[in-house]
């Protein structure tokens, strides 16, 4: 599984009847950073009149928020976190800090002003696709280990530990969940060759537990 997220931190600045909308991008990976960012952005805009933001997180991107932060219900957070969802982005959050001008933008208003500088801010980021990884703890026997390994380095994964005893190998790997099922079926074909068994995950002689 895959999801899209933003390379790296990006700012525009755009002017609204006076009152001036400075978004800012940032991917993120927790609700920590958030909250970081949010007293940062506080401080450093002292004299603003809101800043307001919206976040999704998550492989499954069910963990979301929208903050108005003064501005009228719904007019802020949501039209921040529809730019999010319009290019189906997770991992980021987008903040919009205003100086208010002196002028009222009423309800129409303030989502277009909201809505724009998300979405200027947003066309000058990097979309990047990443991979989700998985993690996998596998026993096996001394020999059965080297295909194990052979295998991951021409997959891309990765070995985090490797604990030995009489009995054999103890591996935990790291590997994309878009090509582990590739992963476990070639090393099926090389150590299960007379397995009527479809399932890439059950191997003779193996135990395979996913971690995550």
């Amino acid at each position: 599984m895959e999801y899209f997220s933003i390379a790296d931190i990006k700012t525009c600045e755009i002017t609204e009847k006076s009152s001036k909308f400075i978004a800012y991008a940032y991917p993120v990976n927790q609700l920590e950073e958030i909250k970081q960012i949010f007293e940062n952005l506080k401080k450093n805009h002292p004299k603003s009149r809101h800043v307001c933001y919206a976040y999704r997180l998550g492989f499954d991107q069910n963990v979301f928020r929208t903050v108005d932060d003064g501005e009228p219900s719904g007019t802020a957070g949501k039209p921040i976190l529809g730019q999010i969802d319009k290019l189906h982005l997770t991992n980021i959050a987008i903040f919009v800090v205003r100086y208010f001008g002196g002028i009222l933008l009423g309800t129409g208003g303030l989502i277009k002003a909201y809505k724009t500088a998300s979405q200027i801010c947003l066309e000058s980021c990097t979309i990047i696709e990443i991979n989700r990884l998985s993690n996998f703890k596998i026993t096996c026997g001394f020999a059965q280990a080297q295909s194990f390994l052979n295998q991951l380095k021409l997959f891309h994964g990765k070995l985090l530990e490797m604990n030995t005893d009489s009995l054999g190998n103890e591996l935990l790997i790291e590997i994309s969940s878009k090509t582990e099922a590739e992963y476990f079926k070639q090393i099926k074909s090389i150590l299960d060759k007379n397995s009527a068994d479809i399932d890439v995950y059950n191997i003779f002689g193996c135990e395979i537990i996913r971690l995550d």
